[in-house]
């Protein structure tokens, strides 16, 4: 209505090219007008080469080449346009993005000519910028000393007008004090003899705990004692690290001549004051580079140009370049932006063996990535402290001294309690009569009986009067119940005389078991006699088969820092480090060289600086006692590493030849039981432990062959045993020569497991045999 038309051309539409077009219009009752002014144009349907195009280092923009006046598109993967740029009249353009492209994107990019046609893609790929930062592992250092003392020189040998110098062995003696390392210069000089020095024998000892001198520097085949140089007459021999003790230095001279001269030997003692606290003798800074340093174990960072230091424990790192201080646990950092930083260990010996972690964020300035690691410092020492140091875990203090549990048996020895006992004498005497006749008694007896559970030892001592012999003399015979004869003194005797000891006018029978016994003398008929007269006395020693007292305690030594009783030996780490030793685990006495005595619930333990210890048991210590102490090792910058010292009674019995019945403790028992039907018993001490609270005991001469057995029924007590489940409960096995007897008193079930209980030593045993034979009792 408001003359406005439109026209579409019919396909195929017009070609590619210039052209000229002009419209008629035609009314409603065919009148056409004339033609309009002809409207040219060019048609253009080629659309532009795909352009080119490269990122910058940081993936904040892409350069490059299109079609002139194209309009260059960046899409990502979804077709999204990231952002355009319209290229200039030499076809360069310039596509800049507000937030870079960093991560290996893949992007395509196209160009639009102002006919709309759009060109193929060409694909790019956005940079990967990696910022990676390396923990980097440094190490600082604080040196300490003890206050040191030069002694006044002092003379240890002086001796003149000697005659053959060569031929003698000169003597001087020193001490080093309590809490004293001493460095010893020993200045020998002679009157006149210039090569004596060069076949010299020089020899340094130290006093031991009993007396004797222990060689421990000479001048020719132990390096310790150092020649410092011989200059005319005179030489010196260094010694250094010398512990409180007594020493001695011995001077040989080389040579057989040297009428009238003499010998002269000076100490300069330089000693360290352990008693006190060591002081700080020197700090060695860590300087280096957080984002260069190249850290041996972890690597490099891995950074751009832009990257820089911005934060150091949540703390800003200043921007322009000035110095940031940041203060650690045990010492402080400074540090720029570039990375470069230093590291000032606290003046404090305390503070040797710690580590300092700073946690540092690098950043790319133009991408804004970021990364953290750490700085971790850790503080050693060039003094006399070893350090370790955990690679796997770098930030874990070092460790320096370490104790370890250590765990003596202590022997208490026992055997069969005794009694005495007599039985009447025999006393008896005659004399002859008229005609020669012999009135009165030529003989006695007496009796007595062995209790059951007992064996005893009898000895028989008599004397005999006669002023002239009968001839035949006075004989002791002994009888058993059955009237046996089991022993005589009578002279040329067939009885096996087993047991029978004659000594002088005494017979002893030993091992009687029980029964009843006579006792007879008998004095024999002669051609000759004016008379006579016998007395003998029946003395017992009754031997108790379950019953035992103690006849020993063994005293016990070793040394806590060279001793390995399971837990390995000690890291004491320093020539200064202390031990300190407590009998409740809480209260502390400092171990001095001369020794330190603390008392234990059941003896007396004396140790010494240097470990060794000697433990006396008193009275009140028996089998399965124990006695136990607590250690420390302190090294010179405080750290401390606890232990125990602890010792286990066990019994070592030495029974006699009868059936000796004993009864386990809770320590590792030894028996030795000699001849004789014998048992050991293990009773239920402990029902929460798997032997039952006994400990693992030694049998070292079990007898298949005189019935000896073992007792282990109260150990299974509640328990459904019999032969044909037994194995569930005991195992038997082989160790070398000796057979192992192991327990486990729930069987299958799981509360216990199978443990040692008993070895047998050089027995060759099963449990089958054991069972058939009866030796083991369940």
């Amino acid at each position: 209505a408001d003359g406005r038309w439109n026209y579409t051309i019919p396909a195929p539409g017009l070609t590619e090219g210039p052209h000229s077009l002009s419209v008629t219009a035609t009314d409603p009752v065919g009148n056409e007008s004339g033609k309009s002014d002809p409207f040219n144009l060019t048609v253009d349907l080629t659309p532009p080469n795909a352009p080119s195009g490269t990122f910058n280092a940081s993936g904040s923009e892409i350069t490059g080449s299109a079609e002139a006046g194209s309009v260059v598109k960046v899409k990502d993967a979804n077709g999204n346009v990231l952002g355009s740029a319209t290229a200039d009249s030499s076809g360069k353009y310039t596509v800049t993005f507000t937030v870079p492209l960093d991560d290996a994107e893949k992007v395509k990019i196209t160009a639009t000519d102002k006919a709309g046609n759009e060109s193929q893609a060409t694909d790019l790929t956005a940079p990967n910028i990696v910022i990676d930062a390396k923990d980097n592992i440094v190490e600082a250092k604080v040196d300490f000393t003890y206050p040191v003392t030069v002694n006044p020189s002092q003379n240890i040998i002086n001796e003149s007008s000697i005659i053959n110098i060569g031929s003698q062995t000169y003597s001087g003696n020193f001490t080093v004090g309590q809490d004293q390392i001493a460095d010893a210069v020993i200045s020998v000089s002679t009157g006149s003899l210039i090569n004596l020095f060069d076949t010299a024998q020089m020899r340094l000892y130290k006093q031991q705990d009993d007396g004797t001198w222990k060689l421990i520097a000479d001048n020719q085949s132990n390096g310790l004692l150092d020649l410092l140089g011989i200059l005319g007459q005179t030489t010196q021999v260094k010694v250094n690290d010398l512990t409180p003790g007594n020493y001695r230095f011995d001077f040989t001279g080389g040579s057989l001549v040297g009428l009238g001269t003499s010998i002269k030997a000076d100490l300069q003692l330089t000693t360290e004051n352990t008693a006190a606290n060591p002081v700080v003798s020197g700090i060695t800074s860590k300087e280096g580079n957080v984002i260069t340093d190249n850290d041996q174990a972890n690597g490099q960072d891995q950074v751009t140009s832009q990257t820089k230091v911005t934060a150091v424990n949540g703390q800003t790192v200043a921007a322009d370049g000035s110095t940031t201080t940041v203060i650690g646990e045990h010492g402080t950092l400074t540090i720029k932006a570039d990375g470069s930083y230093k590291y000032t260990p606290t003046s404090n010996v305390n503070v040797i063996g710690k580590t300092d972690v700073f946690t540092y964020t690098i950043t790319d300035t133009t991408s804004g990535k970021s990364d953290t690691a750490k700085l971790i410092v850790q503080i050693g020492t060039n003094s006399d402290l070893d350090l370790t140091w955990n690679p796997n875990n770098p930030e874990a203090d070092a460790t320096s001294v370490v104790a370890t549990n250590n765990v003596e048996e202590v022997d208490v020895n026992a055997t069969n309690a005794t009694t005495t006992a007599s039985a009447n004498p025999i006393n008896y005497s005659w004399f002859i009569g008229l005609a020669g006749i012999t009135l009165g008694q030529t003989s006695g007896s007496t009796n007595f009986t062995v209790a059951s559970g007992t064996i005893e030892n009898v000895k028989v001592t008599f004397t005999s009067g006669q002023a002239i012999s009968l001839g035949g003399g006075t004989t002791i015979n002994v009888y058993n119940s059955s009237g046996a004869l089991i022993g005589t003194t009578a002279s040329g005797s067939t009885l096996d005389l087993i047991g029978i000891l004659p000594n002088g006018n005494s017979v002893t029978l030993t091992g009687l078991t029980a029964g009843s016994y006579r006792v007879e003398a008998v004095t024999g008929s002669g051609l000759v006699s004016v008379g006579g007269s016998v007395n003998a006395t029946v003395t017992r020693e009754v031997i108790d088969l379950d019953s035992y007292t103690v006849t020993s305690r063994e005293t016990v030594k070793g040394n806590i820092l060279t001793e390995d009783t399971g837990a390995g030996v000690d890291k004491v780490a320093s020539q200064y480090t202390d031990i300190a030793i407590s009998n409740n685990g809480s209260t502390y006495s400092t171990v001095t060289s001369t020794g330190t005595t603390i008392q234990g619930a059941h003896g007396t333990l004396v140790i010494k600086s240097d470990g060794s210890y000697t433990y006396t048991p008193n009275t009140t210590l028996t089998g399965g006692g124990e006695d136990q102490f607590t250690y420390k090792l302190i090294a010179p910058n405080g750290d401390e590493s606890t232990a125990t010292l602890k010792f286990n009674a066990g019994f070592v019995y030495n029974t006699s030849t009868g059936a000796d019945i004993i009864t386990s403790s809770a320590g590792d028992d030894t028996f030795t039981t000699n001849a004789g039907a014998d048992k050991v018993i293990f009773n239920l001490l402990n029902n929460t432990d798997a032997t039952g609270g006994n400990g693992h005991d030694t049998w070292t001469d079990f007898s298949k062959a005189q019935g000896d057995k073992v007792d282990i029924s109260a150990l299974l007590t509640g328990q459904s045993v019999t032969a044909s489940n037994i194995a569930n409960y005991v195992t038997v096995t082989k160790d070398g020569a000796d057979t192992v007897i192991s327990i486990d008193r729930d069987g299958t079930g799981t509360t216990y497991q199978s443990t040692e209980l008993l070895t047998l030593k050089n027995v060759n045993t099963t449990l089958d045999e054991l069972l058939q034979n009866n030796h083991l009792i369940y």
